[in-house]
């Protein structure tokens, strides 16, 4: 089965070197514009991603790890135009200390107006430094910092007629043959320490 492509989607790749490995986060945006993804539209979703990383992620995450990259991709068709952002990188984390392992994470649940899994989504995104974790529990400037991170990431998006969307490829358990892009109506941030599947180094 052809991977679905979707009309108007933008799948947005951060990396995040964290002791010499990338880990990877996906954010699906959609152009609102409704009249094509174009060099122009990768570009600023791009640099909408990059801008909301500089102002909130750097904040709390350890100056042992950065942000390599920003990659926009035409997610309309198979082998789309992909654009890196034009923001200078790398973002470098500005919290003195040693950064939690790279498996540890603090997870925004994102939310629609729709049930079941593939209506929501989740972003794990690590890097912040062992002083930010007292008691399993990730502390509230942190978690205030990532909300600040999706609000300005939200803004940016709207400024360029674009929105961060979940990206939904399944309905009662069965593949979509389309699939559908789902609104993000709320977020939840969970302050205890969770974990990304990913191996250590």
């Amino acid at each position: 089965m052809a991977w679905p492509y979707l009309a108007d989607m933008i799948k947005v790749i951060i990396s995040i070197n964290m002791f010499n490995k990338d880990t990877k986060n996906i954010i699906y945006v959609k152009d609102d514009t409704g009249t094509g993804v174009t060099s122009a539209r990768l570009t600023g979703a791009a640099d909408a991603v990059a801008d909301a990383l500089q102002s909130h992620w750097d904040l709390f995450a350890s100056d042992d790890v950065w942000v390599s990259g920003v990659e926009a991709i035409d997610w309309t068709l198979a082998g789309g135009l992909s654009k890196q952002t034009t923001r200078t990188l790398p973002i470098n984390g500005l919290t003195s200390g040693d950064a939690v392992p790279n498996n540890v994470a603090l997870v925004t649940s994102h939310r629609s107006n729709y049930t079941g899994r593939s209506n929501r989504g989740r972003t794990y995104l690590g890097g912040f430094g062992e002083g930010a974790v007292a008691a399993n529990q990730v502390q509230s400037v942190v978690v205030n910092a990532m909300m600040d991170f999706w609000d300005e990431l939200d803004a940016n998006l709207l400024a360029e007629n674009m929105s961060h969307v979940i990206y939904s490829l399944y309905t009662n358990g069965a593949p979509r043959v389309t699939p559908v892009a789902r609104v993000i109506t709320s977020r939840l941030i969970n302050s205890r320490v969770d974990t990304q599947r990913r191996r250590l180094p």
